[in-house]
């Protein structure tokens, strides 16, 4: 009798489907670099919004429909961008509290204004594979930072997507879709990167 109720609460939990966690890697950096960094104190706050962004999604297709996916943005977010302003200056500290007049000669603020994941499963005649979009945009804002005035808003954005073979075993696994995001995040690295490694946060000559 114990073993037919352990049996009914495993396949109760099966036919509900799966909720899974995961976070995307925090080792994606920008490639560029700058020959001279600049030498600005640089201040860089990241918003309650971007630092906690998380992710969920069910799959747009029947196939896998039962499973849930968490994707935690947060962490590799801040880890990117923060690499991304430290390939253009060499005095950067990252900030918990938007910084007041005078702590830097200069601030950005990173603020997330959209996101976007879709996972499908596409069944096939050999094989089933698992596919994603993403899609992240964010706002960086520059500063004075003797007076905390804003200077200019840049959009930058970064997309990604990804196509795995998802037959087997591990077909339903949340790494069978983080490539995606990996990627999208890489080229919003990248972007960040060389705008500030070609001056978008330093005054204008004559200012």
């Amino acid at each position: 009798m114990r073993n037919i109720l352990v049996i009914l609460i495993i396949g109760s939990f099966i036919l509900a489907g799966c909720i899974h966690f995961k976070e995307v890697s925090t080792n994606i950096a920008p490639t560029a670099t700058a020959p001279q960094k600049y030498t600005a104190k640089m201040g860089v706050y990241f918003t309650p919004r971007l630092r906690n962004c998380m992710v969920t999604r069910k799959p747009d297709t029947m196939y896998g429909g039962a499973h849930e996916y968490n994707y935690v943005w947060g962490p590799s977010l801040v880890a990117a961008l923060t690499k991304s302003v430290q390939s253009a200056y060499a005095d950067v500290k990252v900030v918990n509290e938007p910084p007041k007049p005078g702590d830097f000669e200069r601030v950005l603020v990173f603020d997330l204004s959209w996101v976007d994941l879709v996972v499908e499963f596409v069944p096939g005649y050999l094989r089933q594979e698992a596919k994603a979009k993403a899609l992240i945009k964010v706002n960086m804002e520059v500063y004075d930072g003797k007076t905390i005035k804003l200077l200019k808003t840049m959009p930058v954005e970064g997309k990604g997507s990804s196509l795995k073979d998802a037959s087997g075993f591990v077909a339903y696994a949340s790494m069978q879709f983080t490539a995606a995001m990996e990627e999208a995040f890489q080229q919003l690295s990248e972007i960040v990167s060389n705008l500030l490694i070609m001056g978008a946060a330093e005054p204008r000559k004559g200012t």
